[in-house]
C-alpha cells in the first residue's frame, strides 16, 4: 500500500451517488437476506416506517444509515459479494476499516494488558475474601 492516501471523507455529490446506488439495490439485498423491512430496520436502529420510506424513495437516506446498511450487507455471506461487486461498499471505506496485522497486534496487546490487570484485581479480591473469611472463622472458634 506504500504512500497511498486513504480517502476518509466523501463530498456531498459522492455521498448522494453512493446512497442512490444503494437505494436502487435495497429490495434485492433485503430479499437475498430473506428479511422483512422490520427486521432490517431493527438491525440498523431505525423504525420500519423510516426504512420503508427510504426503500420506496419517499425519504432521503442519511449517510449514517447508508454506512449502517453497507456494514450489515457486507458482514453477511449472502450479500457480501453482491455489494462489493456492484461498488456499493467503496474501496476507500474497505481500506480504512480493514484490520491490519499492526492494528490486530495492538488490539491483542491492549486486550492482554486488560486481562492481566483484571486477573490481578481478581486475585486481590479473592485474597481479600479468603483473609476476611479466615478472620471471621477464627473469631467464631474463640
Amino acid at each position: 500500500m506504500g504512500n497511498e492516501q486513504i480517502k476518509t471523507e466523501f463530498n456531498e455529490t459522492e455521498r448522494e451517488h453512493l446512497i442512490g446506488c444503494l437505494v436502487d439495490e435495497l429490495p434485492v439485498l433485503r430479499t437475498k437476506l430473506s428479511v422483512s423491512q422490520t427486521e432490517i430496520a431493527d438491525m440498523i436502529g431505525v423504525s420500519r416506517q423510516t426504512y420503508s420510506s427510504i426503500e420506496t424513495r419517499k425519504r432521503k437516506m442519511t449517510w449514517s444509515i447508508y454506512l449502517s446498511l453497507i456494514l450489515v450487507f457486507d458482514c453477511n455471506s449472502k450479500t457480501h459479494d453482491y455489494i462489493r461487486g456492484r461498488g456499493l461498499f467503496p474501496e476507500e471505506i474497505i481500506i480504512s476499516t480493514e484490520v491490519t496485522p499492526l492494528n490486530l497486534n495492538n488490539s491483542f496487546a491492549k486486550l492482554e494488558n486488560r486481562i492481566i490487570r483484571f486477573d490481578e484485581m481478581a486475585i486481590q479480591k479473592i485474597e481479600a475474601f479468603f483473609l476476611s473469611e479466615y478472620v471471621r472463622c477464627n473469631k467464631s472458634e474463640k
